[in-house]
């Protein structure tokens, strides 16, 4: 059939190609269906189109030829009339016709795509050119280069590029802010009194950040990378930390002083797939990537096991950095839900974990070399009797400089450079009496015995 019949936007009502057939449209002799002189394409244009869409999104399958059996899919027509959201049987009949001649193989005895005996099924899109890309990104940070790594570059460019325009459920972004005067929890294990003594005198030095020389590497963090791992609540950063029966846990609370900026990596276990036209290049780039951002979180926060931690965090700490630094994105940090606590009878805004980068984790006078604490473990009852009692109470030195020198002001007058505040009033002391876990029960079932020849030296199988 020669390709010289036109069709206007008005006949065609799938969204997409109504915009195709307005931009790329001329009038000419107008529309060959509804005869309206209006800005037509050729209809073998549109049937191009929906070939792609038939290729990318649909299965042939041979329809069933038992009664009884429902046939799987639907036919060709049914396609054509649903996915172009066309009423006229002319041009549902001449775009079929189209598509068996132009794309169907030459030689008859080859694959057919178009046939009146298919049904066609649509085909479930997964992540796996993008999990493709990412273990051969894994492979690249383990065997070439750690630092300035153009592959992991463009990998995750591509990957984050537009994740504030996806979608979790309810219709919120993964981008989230969380609210100035937010409390975050940090927990540190200690094996004696003096060690938490030690600590108590600095608790804003000792439980914020370390300083850069002595920041060890950790799942969002490299050596000498500084940034702040805190939890939602004290139960979670405890869980965090792993403590042994026997030793000691304290647990700081720090607020936030301004709103934060961070990526939900959790919350992107419940993207969406959009409903987007199937005729956009770009439909099946996001369902892929969607696919693949619902196993992200568990990508980033599976446990390690083993000695071998260092090699196996390379991915989660470079995603960390990327995130860090890009000024598209600008965030302040990540939160991610705790793989170490149970989730039954506990709300989800209680159990996730807080990552906050670099610049975004300043604590309050943690930099004042003069801000001190005084702390007793014990409190006397009467005469030589005492009872553990630990309180820490705040070393005021009474300057006899005139407080209009520049150097007499306290480091927490400069409020505009940090994001964390310590609230001292309300340090905690665990005493790790016990451990309970949360299991889930499989059981191994006891199948019937394999027979195996016996050896010709070992007749009876057995020893002596």
């Amino acid at each position: 059939m020669e390709n010289t019949k036109k069709v206007c936007h008005m006949c065609i009502g799938e969204e997409y190609v109504k915009y195709y057939i307005k931009k790329h449209g001329k009038r000419g002799s107008g529309c060959s269906y509804c005869h309206k002189f209006r800005k037509s394409v050729p209809y073998g244009d549109v049937a191009d189109m929906l070939h792609e869409v038939f290729e990318n999104y649909y299965r042939p399958v041979v329809e069933s030829d038992n009664y009884w059996e429902e046939s799987e899919g639907e036919g060709v027509h049914d396609v054509i009339y649903n996915e172009l959201e066309i009423n006229d049987e002319d041009l549902m009949l001449d775009i079929y016709e189209y598509l068996q001649n132009e794309h169907n193989p030459y030689y008859p005895d080859d694959y057919e795509r178009y046939n009146d005996e298919f049904n066609y099924v649509s085909i479930n899109y997964g992540s796996e050119m993008l999990d493709v890309a990412w273990n051969k990104m894994l492979n690249s940070l383990k065997s070439e280069a750690r630092y300035f790594n153009s592959a992991v570059k463009e990998f995750l460019d591509e990957l984050f590029y537009d994740i504030d325009t996806f979608r979790v459920k309810g219709s919120e972004s993964p981008i989230k802010l969380i609210d100035e005067k937010t409390t975050f929890f940090r927990a540190r294990v200690f094996e004696s009194f003096e060690d938490v003594e030690i600590a108590l005198k600095n608790p804003e030095r000792q439980f914020g950040p370390p300083p850069s020389e002595i920041a060890r590497s950790g799942r969002m963090n490299a050596q000498g990378i500084p940034v702040f791992y805190g939890a939602a609540s004290a139960e979670v950063a405890m869980a965090e930390v792993r403590p042994a029966v026997g030793s000691y846990v304290v647990v700081a609370p720090f607020e936030t002083m301004r709103k934060l900026r961070v990526l939900d990596i959790s919350a992107m276990d419940l993207i969406i797939h959009e409903k987007r036209s199937k005729f956009s290049k770009e439909t099946i780039k996001r369902l892929e990537k969607s696919s693949f951002l619902r196993t992200f979180s568990k990508r980033l926060t599976i446990p390690v096991l083993g000695k071998n931690t260092e090699n196996e965090y390379l991915i989660t700490q470079a995603v960390a950095e990327y995130l860090s630094i890009n000024e598209n994105l600008n965030l302040d940090g990540i939160t991610f839900n705790s793989t170490q606590v149970g989730k039954k009878n506990k709300k989800v805004s209680d159990i996730y974990n807080v990552v906050l980068f670099r610049k975004s984790s300043a604590v309050a006078d943690a930099d004042n070399k003069r801000c001190e604490y005084k702390v007793e473990m014990h409190e006397l009852i009467e005469d030589d009797l005492y009872q553990f009692k630990p309180s820490i109470r705040k070393v005021e030195r009474k300057s006899k400089k005139s407080l209009n020198i520049v150097h007499a002001i306290p480091f927490s007058a400069y409020k505009n450079e940090y994001v964390l505040k310590l609230k001292s009033d309300a340090i905690s002391f665990y005493n790790i009496e016990g451990v309970v876990f949360e299991v889930k029960k499989t059981g191994i079932a006891l199948g019937q015995p394999v027979y195996v020849e016996k050896d010709a030296d070992d007749e009876w199988g057995l020893e002596f």
